[in-house]
């Protein structure tokens, strides 16, 4: 770490450079000697040209390029997940006569199943 002494003298050094650009600004903008307009680079005269990049991305190339992703989404992505809906609905109308109410009738599929799956692990192991 630098010493104390070294920090103070680095923030008084900044902060008269800071203090000289102010006062050099100004002084040149009280005599007037800069006029911004002819000064200024073309560059920011037309905000580094950003909107006529967008005007030229978006309104030429850019708008088939959109509608080609809006045509994509609209047939695969939203054709995949209405597939997928569709799906789930009918699994679940042919599954519905699976439900009866009657507590026995779950018990039972409970019993068959743990008893299919213990058959399942003892022929695994002793085979």
């Amino acid at each position: 770490m630098p010493p104390a002494g070294a920090e103070a003298l680095l923030s008084l050094a900044a902060v008269l450079a800071a203090a000289a650009g102010i006062l050099f600004a100004r002084r040149v903008y009280l005599q007037r000697k800069a006029d911004a307009a002819r000064i200024e680079q073309p560059v920011f005269a037309h905000a580094w040209y950003i909107d006529e990049t967008y005007a030229k991305v978006a309104g030429g190339p850019g708008r088939a390029a959109f509608d080609g992703v809006a045509a994509f989404d609209a047939t695969v992505v939203d054709g995949a997940v209405n597939g997928v809906a569709a799906g789930a609905k009918g699994a679940g109308e042919r599954l519905r006569g699976l439900q009866t109410g009657l507590v026995r009738s779950y018990g039972l599929g409970v019993a068959v199943g743990a008893a299919l799956l213990l058959a399942f692990v003892v022929t695994r192991i002793s085979g």
